[in-house]
């Protein structure tokens, strides 16, 4: 009985760190981490372990033979040794245990302003694309009138210049699930493509959840006049190096303050309707000293699918009434007049592989925008631009891609300013190719040829442009 006096003592001794052991806290984490489920696994295995050895311990010690048996002696101190080895191990475990219980909790501390800070850069995106290009037209020798004639953005007298055409950063800001900001910047802008001028400043609000189409949308600020298809392209995303040249006449910019709903009609039509200023922002007669800007009303309605996309849309606003006040020359009193004009446009895409087919119309009345020193230059007898006429304009684009670096492209397009008058329809061809180095980084060449009537010189023109580009 000695030595079963000894065995219990050892027990004794052994229990509380095996009750230790195995009396661990419940785990705090929602998910246990791969190590720490790990070790909380071996835990469980040493403990059934240790009650397997403490039953064998019990039977030998209520064994009638075990004082007078050598060899249930040597059992049980095998069996005392092995309990001690793995009362050692679940020291080491639960230590192990209890410091990533620690670790745990300071994560739990940490966690949310982490998740803060995460959520708050999922919220923010930057853009950036500039493009460096070198530009050649064969119209040289020009007269002042041929730089700028009533505002369309010819190539003036240089033969060949290097310039940044553009240099466009901004960003996109989530402020809530239902509302973002979006902002851009052009530091390549004016005469000299060295000026600093914003871009884009937009409000998105989600009215309604899109159940159907794009669901209720407003948007509001300094943005894209949404008429056609083209005026809303990004220029990082155009195959040519400017939009076709009636949208550059009408719409120098692009942009205007506006304020406009978008409401999705079915899974595949949505329309938008809004009001804003009638002139772009860059428009001759808005940047004069007139500032004689008008508001205007503008909506439209679109099908879309994957691979297809047509859109009808209207804009109707007027010019105001103003005085020119030229340094030379006869003055201009330029009467108020109004503008408005009728697109219709499309985008097919996969008609084959890797081909895509954009097209654009329209047919309005305005007359070509005046600047605040304009002389007044006669056609015919009668000075140019004064009155609105009736007017119309097109493009059709072709391009094909045989994989995702190489894409060649064509361009066709036409603007007449006067359809009641014959021969004054201006018109353009174009060819390009383009190869990416990476999706970010393009190489882009162009051929384009030109014929404006109401030129002095030059009437038809080459342009060439080769244009590196790099977006992030």
């Amino acid at each position: 009985m000695k030595n079963l006096g000894l065995i219990l003592v050892a027990l004794l001794m052994i229990s509380p760190q095996f009750t230790l052991g195995q009396s661990g806290e419940p785990s705090k984490a929602e998910g246990s981490e791969a190590t720490r489920a790990e070790k909380a696994e071996a835990v469980e295995t040493l403990r059934l372990e240790a009650k397997r050895v403490s039953e064998e311990l019990g039977k030998i010690a209520s064994s009638e033979q075990f004082p007078n048996s050598d060899e249930g002696i040597q059992l049980m101190r095998q069996l005392l040794d092995e309990l001690e080895e793995i009362n050692r191990k679940l020291s080491i475990l639960t230590a192990d245990v209890e410091d990533l219980k620690g670790w745990v909790d300071g994560q739990r501390e940490s966690l949310p302003k982490i998740a803060s800070e995460v959520d708050q850069l999922k919220r923010f995106r930057f853009s950036l694309y500039s493009q460096l290009q070198l530009r050649h037209s064969d119209r040289t020798g020009l007269i002042a009138r041929d730089s700028s004639f009533y505002g369309m953005p010819f190539v003036g007298n240089r033969e060949v210049n290097f310039s940044l055409r553009r240099t466009q950063f901004g960003f996109t800001f989530q402020v809530d699930p239902k509302t973002s900001i979006r902002a851009s910047f052009d530091g390549s802008t004016g005469t000299m493509n060295q000026s600093f001028e914003l871009r884009d400043l937009q409000m998105i609000y989600l009215i309604a959840d899109p159940d159907v189409g794009v669901g209720t949308e407003l948007f509001a600020g300094r943005q894209a006049i949404p008429i056609g298809y083209e005026n809303a392209r990004s220029s990082a995303s155009r195959e040519f190096p400017e939009h076709a040249i009636y949208n550059r006449v009408l719409f120098p910019s692009e942009r205007t303050y506006s304020v406009y709903l978008r409401q999705g009609i079915s899974n595949r039509y949505n329309g938008f309707f809004g009001v804003g200023n009638s002139l772009s922002v860059n428009d001759p007669e808005n940047t004069s000293q007139a500032k004689n800007n008008q508001a205007a009303v503008f909506g439209g309605v679109r099908y879309e699918t994957p691979k297809l996309s047509i859109g009808l849309s209207h804009f109707s606003g007027s010019r105001g009434a103003f005085a020119t006040s030229p340094t030379s020359g006869t003055a201009l009193n330029v009467p108020k007049s109004d503008r408005g004009f009728t697109y219709v446009d499309a985008t097919v895409l996969g008609l084959a592989q890797g081909v895509a087919i954009r097209g654009e119309a329209f047919s309005g009345r305005d007359r070509l925008p005046i600047g605040a020193t304009q002389a007044e230059q006669l056609v015919g007898g009668n000075p140019v631009g004064v009155k609105a006429n009736s007017m119309s304009g097109y493009h059709l684009q072709a391009s094909f891609s045989s994989d995702w670096r190489n894409l060649i492209f064509a361009r066709i397009e036409g603007f007449d300013p006067n359809t009641k008058t014959p021969g004054n329809a201006m018109s353009g061809l174009g060819f390009g190719y383009r190869y990416s180095f990476n999706p970010g980084v393009t190489l882009t060449l162009t051929l384009e040829q030109m014929k404006v009537p109401q030129l002095v010189q030059r009437k038809t023109h080459s342009i060439y442009t080769l244009r590196y580009q790099y977006r992030i």
